[in-house]
């Protein structure tokens, strides 16, 4: 979701740094024997987890700039330690920073102006568990080849995406990072439809699909049910991660958006898996007590595949 208006700033001035919390009171895990997904142990060779995470783009806003924010985003990636990571609004100077921190892993995504001087949705990967067989990215508009805004859009929108074979399993993957205009329904619903037709295209040719994003969409929205309902033609390759776990499984907030307070709003942030894959935890991990790592909270699906 792109910054708005902050409307109870006022009482939350001076986000200090500090060893988190997280929402409810609960002590955020340590990096050694973190399960983020509570599901009691080691993951094994055969499963992987994929965190999607809105880190809000620099801004000019004293409160909350990114100096300050950048090493609790680190913190929660390193302690979520996924091995697929779709961010969302990282401009280039914050994909250096989270480079120069994050070790492991690969990156791909250009910016949404083209080139890499702009606001990007980068996908990211294990390079010890992943081999990359392709990579690229489209527009969300009606000319999905070259740098555009589409269909009321206020401004350009891009998917990022890799092609991976699973080291471990063999398993070919088709993995997707987005991030949906705000402007209004019909932009996110044609958004939708694009993402849906590349996704099934992919799954039709052997790719289990998986998809990362900030929607500006709840679960309600025709956006949401395009990308996962099922049509006549084709069943969706996609099944929120959230909704396919079971319940036991399922810890932390509904909602993902904060707007920088202690109220959250709607759930806008997905894990999406394969839908053959058996989807073993979901979680969101809860707002940082005393230091705000975004305006959006970070997700994680764990499956198998």
């Amino acid at each position: 979701m792109d910054i708005r208006s902050l409307s109870r700033r006022e009482a939350l001035s001076g986000a200090a740094v500090a060893a988190g919390a997280v929402g409810g009171g609960a002590l955020v895990g340590e990096r050694l024997g973190f399960d983020p997904l509570g599901t009691g142990g080691p993951s094994g060779d055969a499963t992987f987890a994929a965190c999607s995470f809105n880190v809000l783009h620099e801004t000019s806003d004293a409160e909350f700039p990114w100096e300050s924010r950048l090493p609790r985003v680190v913190e929660a990636i390193e302690r979520v330690d996924a091995e697929l990571l779709g961010l969302q609004e990282v401009m280039p100077e914050q994909r250096s920073d989270l480079q120069a921190a994050l070790d492991g892993y690969e990156w791909y995504g250009r910016g949404r102006e083209g080139g890499d001087e702009s606001e990007a949705v980068p996908v990211v990967w294990s390079a010890d568990r992943f081999e990359a067989r392709g990579r690229g990215d489209f527009w969300l508009s009606s000319t999905p080849g070259e740098p555009s805004a589409g269909w009321g859009a206020g401004n350009r929108r891009i998917s990022t995406w890799v092609s991976l074979t699973d080291r471990e399993t063999g398993t070919d993957l088709w993995f997707c990072n987005t991030h949906f205009s705000w402007a209004d329904e019909e932009t996110r619903l044609r958004s939708a439809e694009l993402i849906r037709q590349r996704a099934v295209e992919r799954s039709e040719s052997g790719e289990s699909i998986i998809l990362t994003g900030d929607l500006n969409a709840a679960p309600e929205s025709p956006a949401y049910g395009r990308l996962t309902g099922n049509s006549e033609s084709h069943p969706s390759p996609l099944v929120d991660g959230r909704r396919a776990a079971d319940a036991e499984s399922v810890s932390g907030p509904q909602g993902t958006y904060h707007s920088f307070s202690e109220t959250l709003e709607d759930r806008v942030d997905y894990a999406f898996a394969p839908r053959e894959a058996d989807v073993l935890g979901y979680r969101t991990l809860g707002i940082r007590e005393e230091g705000y790592r975004s305006d959006h909270l970070p997700v994680v699906a764990r499956f198998r595949l």
